[in-house]
């Protein structure tokens, strides 16, 4: 990528490069960087437009072996009910594993988000309106839950919510919003970003709760044998979750987490936006992890 970056890249050579990756990428895959270099090669070819054919064939072996399959798991994630979350979930941290991938590539993190019709995206290079924290993310929540009648509003305007201790939740207590398990990441759950997804189910769950206690506390609620008939209710949630984050762009566990937040909340808009590199003077997840064992 420093030769698209220092603006030399040609296509002849780009070309060359292509061919030689397509040769070492034909080899069995395996080990830690193999799918990062794929990432990377394949940021770098979107970056500087090459038409060369080497570079196009690159692109569509990127797409075969990694893009679709990803997509097509991720859909499977947010569609499949409860029961089937965990072993779709594996399967994800097994195709994940297979290729030695935690996170892939600006332009294909926004791809993969929009094809598996989970999140609208946007870069920010600059970091414009990001609360320069490392190790943190922000979170904006506007959001109505409506029950039986009744709705709340939920509103978080830019709240900071900061990367987890050893002991905190990484999931809900029914399993929901698992984060995976990649390779040379330690603990993706504990990750700011994935919190703030926790948070704001955790926001929307508080909503519903207070709804259902003033279904109880109503002396107009209807009963059968089993007891307040809107208590079986499903809540409905609608609005929109907008996730910024500056530490690069998102590890495949945060997209494994919207797709189950796309699950449970489906008429939830989802937005995150993101930097598109590691803004100067910022440690990345895994930086921060390392530094945390210390």
């Amino acid at each position: 990528r420093g030769f698209v970056a220092t603006g030399v890249a040609q296509d002849s050579l780009l070309a060359g490069l292509s061919r030689n990756f397509l040769e070492a990428a034909a080899k069995p895959l395996g080990g830690e960087g193999t799918g990062r270099d794929w990432a990377d090669i394949c940021e770098a070819l979107l970056d500087a437009r090459s038409d060369a054919e080497e570079s196009r064939a690159v692109l569509a072996a990127y797409e075969d072996a990694v893009l679709e399959p990803l997509v097509q798991r991720l859909r499977g994630i947010a569609k499949l009910g409860r029961g089937e979350h965990n072993k779709s979930l594996r399967r994800l941290e097994s195709f994940a594993a297979s290729l030695g991938l935690a996170r892939l590539g600006a332009q294909h993190t926004c791809e993969v988000l929009h094809r598996a019709g989970l999140a609208e995206t946007a870069t920010d290079m600059d970091g414009v309106g990001m609360k320069q924290t490392a190790g943190s993310a922000c979170l904006s929540l506007n959001a109505v839950v409506r029950l039986a009648g009744l709705e709340e509003r939920v509103l978080k305007d830019s709240d900071l919510v900061l990367a987890a201790f050893a002991e905190a939740p990484v999931q809900r207590p029914n399993g929901e919003l698992r984060p995976l398990a990649l390779p040379g990441m330690k603990s993706p759950g504990r990750l700011a970003e994935h919190q703030a997804v926790l948070v704001a189910a955790s926001h929307l769950e508080a909503a519903e709760r207070r709804l259902r206690r003033q279904l109880l506390e109503s002396p107009g609620f209807a009963v059968d044998a089993a007891g307040p008939v809107e208590m079986g209710a499903v809540a409905e949630v609608m609005g929109e979750l907008q996730l910024r984050i500056y530490d690069g762009p998102p590890s495949l566990s945060l997209l494994a987490t919207f797709a189950q937040f796309r699950h449970c909340y489906p008429k939830l808009g989802l937005k995150l936006i993101f930097a598109s590199e590691l803004a100067p003077g910022l440690r990345t997840s895994e930086s921060w992890q390392a530094e945390e064992k210390k």
